[in-house]
């Protein structure tokens, strides 16, 4: 994923733009928009080289844990997260945060948006709640 990343327009947009084109996305990140997205985040800087690779690795379990659905799917959890990293950037937020603790928060949230849905059945809560589901 990494080496594709390097080499691609559409996917050096991630966090850097409110209006992200997710499709436009999907269609140069081989079918692992969320890792992509995460691979292109650069978070390299908050974390050590071990523990980008554990990072990466853990994403791609996570990827492979949402369901294909037509919107609680690892394209949504892609949109989420990249426009979290846009809203980040415009805000000011990350260019504000000059401490290991601010850091950690964003890097929270950041991985928080990418495994919001996971696992999501598709269905829209009120039939899930009418059946016990959840």
């Amino acid at each position: 994923v990494k080496a594709l990343c390097q080499h691609n327009e559409k996917l050096s947009t991630v966090g850097t733009t409110l209006f992200f084109d997710t499709y436009g996305f999907l269609d140069v990140s081989a079918t692992m928009p969320l890792s992509a997205a995460l691979q292109v985040a650069n978070l390299d800087h908050m974390l050590s080289e071990i523990a980008t690779d554990k990072l990466v690795a853990f994403m791609l379990q996570i990827e492979a844990k949402y369901k294909d659905v037509p919107y609680h799917c690892n394209i949504h959890g892609a949109d989420v997260t990249a426009r979290l990293m846009g809203i980040l950037k415009f805000s000011g937020i990350c260019d504000a945060v000059d401490d290991d603790e601010c850091a950690i928060l964003i890097f929270a949230a950041i991985i928080a948006a990418a495994v919001h849905d996971v696992g999501h059945p598709g269905e829209r809560r009120l039939p899930l709640l009418q059946d016990n589901v959840c």
